[in-house]
């Protein structure tokens, strides 16, 4: 594990970097120096952690003192941090270096694995929508090392913050990421969609919140599979048409588009569930990819 963050240097003050730091300070890791590009932000984390300097200059991550860099800048920002930090007088062979991109490996640090350092990726699965700090407790962070040294530091570093190591290799980051995508960015837009389909009569989306609960709880429990409900799966062609009828009469072809794709892929669901569709559930599968074809 980490004991000191004293030779630390933390570059991005955005959102995740507010968590991050917020966690390190609750097993007493501060560390020396936090740049931004921004003064305001690299300011207002300091003060909010207590560490001892900031700035907006990645020249003051030169030295031979700085030993640790994180680099919580947004993901198409990393390797030109990297270029400028590999053309400064700092002591590479002894010092590492580590990214937290969900999506992008340790081969955006190149330039600094050229200069000698240890490199790695390390992400948390969890979401950062604000600078309010987010609990990491029992989330999951995936690390991405070809050094073996810094893979371990990291392991138990993260496991101190009550997260849970996983180890993925280069190659398996960006499909991992993807995952994550569909298992939170797309899941909030279909919520966004079914709020505003409920607003649409005067009713509270709150209405759903208890649904969406049980539905997630019924995925983790039981499996996707056998958390499916609904009219695909009841095998209700009429509610389907209905359905789509009135999403064409929305005049929202993306919104009818989505359900077709998103019906679809239940049935692929029910396929696999059931070893093969049933003649009713085969009729929808025409039915919805004949509507799929269509252009109203």
């Amino acid at each position: 594990m980490i004991e000191s963050l004293h030779d630390t240097v933390l570059i991005g003050a955005g959102k995740l970097a507010h968590s991050l730091l917020y966690a390190l300070k609750k097993i007493q890791l501060v560390p020396a120096l936090i740049i931004d590009k921004y003064e305001e932000n690299a300011k207002l984390l300091a003060d909010a952690v207590e560490a001892p300097e900031y700035g907006t200059s990645l020249d003051l991550a030169g030295g031979k003192k700085y030993k640790r860099f994180f680099i919580t800048v947004n993901d198409g920002s990393i390797k030109d941090v990297a270029d400028h930090l590999a053309a400064l007088d700092i002591d590479f062979p002894n010092a590492s270096f580590v990214h937290f991109s969900g999506s992008l490996d340790s081969s955006e640090l190149e330039s600094l694995r050229e200069k000698g350092s240890a490199v790695a990726s390390l992400h948390f699965v969890q979401t950062f929508p604000t600078k309010q700090p987010v609990k990491l407790l029992g989330s999951t962070a995936i690390i991405e090392s070809d050094h073996t040294a810094l893979r371990e530091e990291m392991m138990l570093t993260v496991s101190y913050l009550g997260t849970t190591p996983v180890l993925l290799d280069a190659k398996e980051k960006l499909i991992n990421h993807l995952a994550a995508v569909f298992a939170s960015n797309f899941v909030t837009s279909l919520a966004s969609v079914s709020a505003a389909l409920t607003h649409s009569i005067g009713r509270n989306p709150m209405l759903w919140h208890t649904l969406m609960r049980t539905t997630t709880e019924n995925i983790i429990n039981k499996g996707y599979e056998n958390a499916l409900s609904g009219p695909i799966d009841r095998r209700d062609c009429i509610i389907v048409e209905k359905h789509l009828r009135y999403l064409e009469s929305m005049g929202d072809e993306n919104l009818r588009q989505l359900y077709i794709l998103h019906s679809l892929n239940l049935l692929e669901l029910i396929r696999h569930r059931e070893g093969a569709l049933s003649d009713e559930h085969q009729k929808i599968a025409a039915y919805l990819e004949a509507e799929l074809k269509r252009t109203p």
